[in-house]
């Protein structure tokens, strides 16, 4: 291309470059909904061989001050005992989510854990780093969604053991973090902040129930776009930081198979 020619070309690319990608993009700052939730769940824990385990676990929960179902979560991980100090833990779960039209929604979830614990005299801390890989099934715009996603859980708990009672009480503190939030999110985020109380109770050998209520803060970042009529370009963008607060109340059951 001869250099009198380059410059209109530069000028059209750069001109028809900035009308296709120029938009505005709106924040809004919104309180959602508190929501009262409960949820019930059991686990069954087998000793494979050693220090190796697996664990299925089943958990139903309910929303809209727990007067409709939620969701179900069906649990299969393999654990790995390394020492005394530290173990290791890979799972499935597969989700089956009730939507807002009475479909149902599925989805799929893979997560490594990474669990650290030390014993102080009848105190017992832990420290447990989990990444996620979560796949929503159906149609879904890439721009407003990541899919698959990406996300870090960081869970500290304290746990006192009684004396001379089968009850361990325990608080827990647990972080919710993006690691590939959509680039129209302006980055990574928070997006969860949990606290939790709660008793376990061993009723007798191999059988324990647990008792709690979690608070949790949900910090979510809802993406709409504008397009035009064609469907090829946009013009504009709202970007709605959602803040929600959910008091959860749960039972689960566990029957340690050795």
């Amino acid at each position: 291309m001869k250099s009198r020619n380059r410059v209109p070309f530069l000028i059209g690319f750069i001109l028809f470059f900035t009308h296709t990608f120029a938009y505005e993009t709106t924040e809004r700052h919104t309180l959602g909904a508190t929501d009262f939730t409960t949820r019930v769940g059991f686990d069954v824990k087998r000793e494979l061989y050693k220090n190796f385990s697996l664990t299925w676990f089943e958990e139903c929960r309910f929303k809209s001050f727990s007067s409709r179902f939620d969701r179900l979560y069906s649990t299969l991980s393999f654990n790995y005992a390394v020492n005394k100090y530290f173990k290791t833990a890979i799972g499935y779960t597969y989700i089956l989510v009730y939507n807002e039209d009475t479909s149902l929604g599925h989805r799929h979830r893979l997560h490594v854990d990474l669990i650290g614990t030390y014993a102080v005299g009848r105190w017992n801390f832990s420290l447990r780093e989990r990444p996620e890989l979560s796949i929503l099934m159906g149609a879904f715009d890439a721009l407003t969604l990541a899919n698959p996603s990406w996300d870090l859980r960081s869970r500290l708990s304290v746990e006192y053991a009684a004396r001379r009672a089968p009850l361990k009480p325990y608080l827990a503190f647990e972080l919710f973090n993006t690691l590939n939030a959509p680039k129209l999110a302006k980055g990574n985020y928070l997006n969860r902040i949990r606290s939790e109380a709660g008793l376990k109770w061993n009723i007798v050998e191999r059988h324990t129930m647990t008792l709690y209520y979690r608070f949790d803060v949900e910090n979510t970042r809802n993406i709409t776009i504008d397009y035009n009529d064609a469907g090829n370009e946009i013009n504009g963008v709202l970007l709605d930081y959602i803040r929600r607060y959910k008091h959860i109340l749960g039972i689960a059951y566990t029957f340690d198979w050795k």
